[in-house]
């Protein structure tokens, strides 16, 4: 993963190979954070009117646990249980640098910003979930 970042878009990240500064690894739980929302929406889904409150302990259960994971993801970015700073993820590579050419690939791109944005937005779908049992 040599290259310097050009441009980030959602979990896309294009780069271009040749010079430049490392970012650090991002945690492998990254990803998870939006995966247990989805889980619990299949959940409900396909299971969710045999269960009690047709479903709703899962999803809260899974917006509450991505809130657990967003705010230890804005900890290891802010410093106090990692290194801090800046750090990437690929998930999947698309289209592979060759030389000094671009590459593509999907990843996880975790800065200061998107780590508080991760935790406001998570609070909020737990709080919407909660509130919604009445």
């Amino acid at each position: 993963m040599s290259g310097t970042l050009i441009s980030t878009t959602a979990f896309v990240t294009l780069q271009h190979g040749g010079g430049g500064g490392e970012l650090a690894t991002a945690p492998a739980w990254i990803p998870a954070i939006a995966l247990l929302p989805f889980l619990s929406f299949l959940i409900a889904l396909g299971i969710g009117p045999s269960l009690p409150k047709r479903g709703a302990v899962v999803g809260i259960g899974a917006t509450l646990g991505s809130l657990v994971l967003s705010i230890a993801a804005f900890l290891a970015v802010a410093g106090v249980t990692g290194p801090g700073g800046t750090s990437h993820r690929v998930i999947y590579e698309w289209v592979a640098p060759v030389g000094d050419s671009l590459g593509f690939h999907f990843g996880v791109l975790l800065d200061p910003l998107s780590a508080l944005m991760l935790v406001i937005v998570s609070l909020v779908a737990t709080l919407v979930h909660v509130f919604s049992l009445g």
